[in-house]
């Protein structure tokens, strides 16, 4: 987990796994029926006109809260109104959770790019 602070806002970025598993996000395509959502999707997607259905769902049930994907690269554990897809979570609502997908993919291509850059080295020490 990693941390970003400034004058604006505060966030703490985590991988995908992670966030998923700490918001509690409900991806579970019969649980969200069991509560009573019709969706048009099987990835827990809250979209367009369904999304004032979940507002009023976490209003009046306060275990739940809403994840805000503001791009396909980043989810906030929040609801921010005018975004085109929601998800309904019950676990950690800590609003400064945030994934950024675009970062772990960053992170992994660095870590691939350290291992291979230390099988040369140890290549070349071999030899």
């Amino acid at each position: 987990m990693a941390g970003y602070a400034n004058e604006h806002r505060v966030e703490l970025i985590t991988d995908r796994h992670t966030f998923t598993r700490r918001t509690g996000m409900i991806i579970d395509f019969r649980e969200i029926q069991w509560l009573g959502f019709t969706l048009d999707n099987t990835a827990g997607m809250f979209c367009d006109e369904r999304v004032s259905a979940l507002v009023r769902f976490v209003e009046a049930h306060s275990d739940y809260h809403i994840v805000t994907s503001d791009s396909k690269y980043r989810w906030l554990n929040r609801f921010v109104p005018g975004y085109d897809v929601y998800y309904l979570a019950e676990g950690d609502k800590n609003p400064y959770l945030v994934v950024h997908t675009n970062l772990e993919i960053e992170r992994e291509q660095n870590i691939r790019r350290l291992r291979m850059m230390r099988l040369r080295e140890l290549a070349s020490r071999s030899e």
